[in-house]
């Protein structure tokens, strides 16, 4: 797992690079479970304070994000 830091309209985020790009995780939580995704989302600092759960949820995530096709708004 391969995570990173970048910006979007100003806002930092925790994303995944995957072989379709990177995977914008704040956005991928927002389009699966329908509400704002946690703020240790945001923060890659937080994110890793997170621990083990920060994990899973990316996992699962990941798995459903594909479901959803390539390209914005997931996939940059």
């Amino acid at each position: 797992m391969k995570l990173l830091s970048f910006e979007k309209y100003g806002d930092r985020r925790v994303g995944l690079l995957t072989d379709k790009g990177i995977l914008d995780l704040p956005s991928a939580y927002k389009l699966v479970y329908g509400e704002d995704a946690p703020r240790w989302l945001y923060s890659m600092r937080s994110f890793l304070t997170a621990g083990e759960e920060s994990t899973r949820l990316v996992e699962k995530l990941s798995k459903k994000a594909a479901q959803y096709g390539e390209g914005p708004p997931l996939y940059y």
